[in-house]
């Protein structure tokens, strides 16, 4: 083989060993940034649905479990008494039964953005006699127990207990 053939091989050689090797890493970088948005989100959703977050390390294998507290159950029950006056609500039971809370975050938010189309659809005169999106976010999810104007009249048209 004469000697700019083999170079040239070389080259090659070289820069499909580079490729290689660069591809490698992008997947390993990827695989970890991955994993990280992951423990974002659980972080999010723990602190969301006022969770507990154990945390156990397996052969340098992060494993994060979420169980409910005493608060969780509180917004559970703020939950319910929302999908009591508000039909597009409904607390998902099953997937919360199950401890699956990436699950019941994924279904309250898209109910929460099914009742903010809903809400955007009405005119001007309904959306006055209509409970605001950010009235149902702030009660699900605050730890204050403060219902706002327009749930609490509805509650009370509807005749809820809302009071813990």
């Amino acid at each position: 083989m004469d000697k700019e053939l083999r170079n040239a091989l070389t080259i090659v050689a070289a820069l499909i060993l580079l490729i290689l090797l660069l591809y490698g890493k992008y997947d390993v970088d990827e695989a970890k940034q991955i994993e990280n948005e992951e423990r974002t989100r659980l972080s999010m959703i723990a602190s969301r649905y006022s969770l507990g977050v154990h945390i156990q390390n397996s052969d340098g294998v992060l494993d994060i479990d979420l169980y409910p507290t005493d608060d969780t159950q509180i917004l559970i029950d703020k939950l319910s008494l929302v999908a009591e006056v508000v039909p597009i609500f409904e607390a998902p039971r099953q997937q919360i039964n199950e401890n699956d809370w990436v699950a019941v975050s994924d279904i309250l938010g898209d109910q929460r953005l099914e009742y903010k189309a809903y809400y955007r659809s009405l005119n001007e005169e309904l959306q006055q006699n209509s409970v605001h999106p950010e009235s149902i976010k702030w009660f699900i999810y605050s730890s204050s127990l403060y219902v706002r104007e327009d749930l609490e009249q509805l509650f009370n048209e509807q005749g809820v207990d809302y009071d813990f």
